[in-house]
C-alpha cells in the first residue's frame, strides 16, 4: 500500500499503509527485549518465536515509510529492530541469518534465502537512509549497491 501510495499519490493508500504497520508494531513489538513476535497472544500482544522473516521485513516497511513521510520514529524503529536482528538473529563469523529464536532463546539455525535476502535488503536500506557504511559491510561480506 505504502508503494501504491509512491504511484498514484493517493493519500488513502498510505493512511492504509501506516495503519497497518503501526497495528502490527503495537501489538508485536517486544518493548522489553526487543525485536518482533511471529504471533500474538489472546491478550494481543506479541508472544512466541521471533523470526527472521518477520523483523528484517519490519525494518523494511519502516524504512519505507520513512523515505516516504521522512518521519525519524520510522528509522528509530528500524534502526532498533536491526540492532536487535544482528544481535540475535546473526551469525558474524558465517554471515547466517538463522529462521528464528524460540521464546526460550533457543536459535533455529536453518537457513532460508528469504532471511538472508531480507537481512541483506535491511542492511541496504538502512545505509541509504542512513549514509552509514558499517550496514553495508558489517556482516562477514560487503552489499555492492549499483
Amino acid at each position: 500500500m505504502a508503494r501504491a501510495y509512491e504511484i498514484t499519490g493517493n493519500a488513502e493508500y498510505l493512511d492504509v499503509a501506516s495503519d497497518g504497520f503501526d497495528n502490527v508494531y503495537s501489538r508485536a513489538y517486544d518493548p522489553v527485549n526487543g525485536g518482533v513476535f511471529w504471533g500474538f497472544g489472546p491478550d494481543g500482544m506479541g508472544k512466541g518465536h521471533k523470526n527472521s522473516c518477520i523483523n528484517y521485513p519490519t525494518i523494511i516497511a519502516a524504512l519505507k515509510f520513512y523515505e516516504i513521510t521522512g518521519n525519524v520514529d520510522y528509522l528509530n524503529k528500524a534502526t532498533d529492530i536491526y540492532n536487535w536482528a544482528r544481535t540475535h538473529l546473526f551469525n558474524a563469523s558465517t554471515g547466517s541469518v538463522p529462521d528464528l529464536i524460540s521464546d526460550q532463546g533457543v536459535v533455529d539455525w536453518t537457513n532460508y534465502t528469504y532471511n538472508q535476502g531480507t537481512m541483506i535488503g535491511a542492511a541496504s536500506m538502512l545505509y541509504l537512509a542512513t549514509g552509514n557504511i558499517s550496514y553495508l559491510n558489517s556482516h562477514g561480506f560487503i552489499i555492492i549497491l549499483t
